[in-house]
């Protein structure tokens, strides 16, 4: 499994899109959400630890239709 694939769960399935450029020419990290038949895209940006190896995963948007 590569690293953009899809990840399949029992409602629907996710993965990582990379980067995009955004309607404000910036580059945001993407990912995609299927749920329902319908796939919906949105931004996160990874938040680390004070030991710069740990991390989170923070959601800043989500709900889009289309990656860019």
């Amino acid at each position: 499994m590569g690293m953009l694939d899809w990840v399949s769960f029992e409602n629907g399935k996710a993965r990582f899109c990379g980067a995009k450029r955004g309607a404000d020419d910036a580059p945001h990290e993407v990912l995609a959400v299927q749920l329902g038949g319908a796939i919906f895209y949105g931004d996160f940006r990874a938040v680390y630890e004070e030991d710069r190896t740990h991390y989170n995963v923070e959601i800043i948007s989500f709900g889009f239709g289309s990656a860019g």
